[in-house]
């Protein structure tokens, strides 16, 4: 048995070993760099200092750029539910592999696209007088310039495209997986569809929607290319000042502290969220 351990512990070394070179160590660099003071000649030197945390956490321009991403990750996040649940629930129950292929591609050309190229497209589609003001304005039914871009809607449309195929994969795989024998019997002993899928189908595929949640919620947070493009600067999120302060302005520790600050809070928030779930929602389904 010990033998059979360390082969298990020898193959698994490799992914270790990357996960330390290209995660952790980097990690640790930006910890380090967080708590150097900013030097506009040298970029940074090395004397410790708390000056880049107090700023992030107490600065008007950083506290209001936390409070918009955390934001428009969660209003991302609860629109991709929605959107993908319908679709996740059609490709597991059809029988069609053709309807199948095509709809799974649908979804997934986003994520084989790069995130450039589709931001564009909705630059291209959502700017003041692009595609869609032409459409609605031979409509009739706006007579100004479209005000999408540059706005936290903008932003919104474009994430939730990016990431509502991580959601349909993931709900789709979890409604594969339920034993749908369960609801005819349900409906054989006089339980209305809308009943059966609300006392059986939505609890049992709950897993599936907390961790295309996550996955959703998470990418969401660290956008950096859809933020920057459809809102510009007049969006303040995290990403945006990471990027402006450590490409920019070349304040690496104020950038540094910057992500530092992002990833401790969703460290944190994911953390309790998930220990809620697995605790309170979760629990019933291991008996």
């Amino acid at each position: 048995m010990t033998l059979r351990k360390h082969r298990w512990a020898f193959l698994a070394l490799p992914n270790i070993l990357l996960l330390m070179l290209f995660f952790i160590w980097p990690l640790l660099y930006i910890l380090l760099y967080s708590i150097y003071t900013y030097d506009p000649f040298q970029i940074f030197i090395r004397k410790f200092t708390w000056e880049n945390y107090v700023k992030v956490l107490t600065n008007d321009l950083y506290v209001n750029a936390i409070f918009n991403t955390f934001q428009l990750a969660i209003i991302v996040t609860f629109f991709v539910i929605i959107m993908a649940y319908p679709v996740a629930y059609y490709l597991a129950r059809t029988k069609s592999k053709t309807e199948d292929t095509i709809i799974s591609f649908m979804i997934l050309a986003p994520v084989l696209i790069s995130v450039v190229t589709t931001s564009f497209s909705w630059v291209i589609l959502l700017s003041p007088f692009g595609t869609l003001y032409r459409i609605l304005n031979a409509l009739n039914l706006i007579d100004g310039p479209l005000r999408i871009m540059f706005t936290k809607t903008g932003i919104i449309i474009g994430l939730t495209y990016g990431q509502i195929a991580y959601m349909v994969m993931t709900l789709r795989s979890a409604l594969s997986n339920i034993d749908w024998s369960l609801i005819k019997a349900a409906k054989v002993l006089g339980a209305s569809p809308a009943r059966a899928f609300y006392e059986i189908t939505l609890p049992l595929s709950l897993p599936g929607v907390f961790f295309g949640a996550i996955v959703t919620f998470s990418l969401s947070l660290s956008s950096f290319v859809t933020p920057y493009l459809l809102g510009s600067r007049l969006v303040k999120v995290m990403s945006i000042f990471i990027y402006d302060n450590i490409v920019s302005v070349y304040n690496w520790p104020l950038g540094s502290a910057t992500a530092t600050v992002l990833f401790i809070i969703t460290t944190i928030l994911l953390g309790l969220i998930t220990y809620i779930f697995e605790k309170r929602l979760f629990g019933w389904l291991k008996y």
